[in-house]
C-alpha cells in the first residue's frame, strides 16, 4: 500500500474522531512515510501493521468505542490492546511528540546536508550532466540516421538510371533506414523528456521530504 492510499484509508476509518486530533494522527503517520523515503512506502505500510489494529487503537486511545457499540467498556479495550501486542506510546501526544521530534531531525538532516554537500553535490550535478548527455545523444543519433536514410534514399533514386543495381540498393537501405527513423523518431524524444523529468521529480521530492515535510513546518 503507498503512502497516499494508506493515509486516505486512514482519514476515512478514523472519521468518529474530532478534527484536530483526526489532523494530528495524519501529520504523525505522514511523516513516517516521509522519514523512511518514497521509495519505501509499501515497506514502511508492511511494518505498521493492519490499519484495522491502527483504527481501533487510536479509538480506544481517545475513549472512543472501536466498533461504534452504544455501551463501551474500557476493561475490554485494554483487553484487545494487550491482544495486539501494540508497543506505541503516544497516548494523544501526536502533536507535543511531532513537535520536538520534527526540529530535531530538521536540525539533524540540515546539519547532515552541509557536512556533506561537498559528496552529495557533485553527484548530483554529475547526475543530471549525464542524463541530458545520454538524452542528447539519443536524440541526435536518431536525427542522424534520419538524415543519412533520405541522403541515401535521394541518391539511390537518381543513381538507379545511371547504376541500377546500386541505385536499388541504396534506395533500398534509405527506406529501412527512414522507416526506422519514423518509427523510433517520437519514442526516443518522449523517453528523453520522460527522462529528464522523472530525474527532475525526483530531486524535488527527495528535497522536499527531506526539509519540507508536513510535520516540520
Amino acid at each position: 500500500m503507498k503512502r497516499e492510499e494508506f493515509l486516505s484509508e486512514l482519514r476515512r476509518r478514523l472519521d468518529r474522531l474530532p478534527q484536530e486530533e483526526l489532523e494530528n494522527v495524519l501529520d504523525y503517520y505522514d511523516e513516517i512515510f516521509l522519514d523512511a523515503g518514497a521509495e519505501n512506502e509499501e515497506q514502511t505500510a508492511a511494518n505498521l501493521g493492519s490499519i484495522d489494529d491502527i483504527v481501533r487503537q487510536i479509538y480506544v486511545e481517545n475513549g472512543i468505542s472501536p466498533d461504534g457499540r452504544p455501551q463501551f467498556v474500557m476493561g475490554d479495550a485494554i483487553d484487545n490492546r494487550n491482544a495486539q501486542n501494540t508497543n506505541t506510546e503516544q497516548s494523544g501526544g501526536y502533536r507535543q511528540a511531532n513537535v520536538g521530534d520534527n526540529i530535531m531531525s530538521l536540525l539533524g538532516k540540515i546539519a547532515i546536508a552541509i557536512v556533506l554537500f561537498p559528496i552529495w553535490f557533485p553527484l548530483l550535478v554529475v547526475g543530471i550532466v549525464l542524463s541530458l548527455v545520454f538524452s542528447l545523444v539519443g536524440i541526435i543519433l536518431d536525427f542522424v540516421l534520419g538524415i543519412v536514410g533520405v541522403s541515401f534514399l535521394v541518391t539511390g533514386i537518381i543513381t538507379i538510371f545511371t547504376v541500377p543495381p546500386l541505385g536499388l540498393v541504396m534506395t533500398g537501405a534509405g527506406l529501412i533506414m527512414t522507416g526506422i527513423f519514423a518509427l523510433i523518431a517520437v519514442p526516443v524524444c518522449k523517453g528523453a523528456w520522460r527522462g529528464l523529468v522523472r530525474l527532475c521529480n525526483g530531486f524535488a521530492e527527495k528535497f522536499h521530504g527531506l526539509f519540507f515535510s508536513k510535520g516540520a513546518a
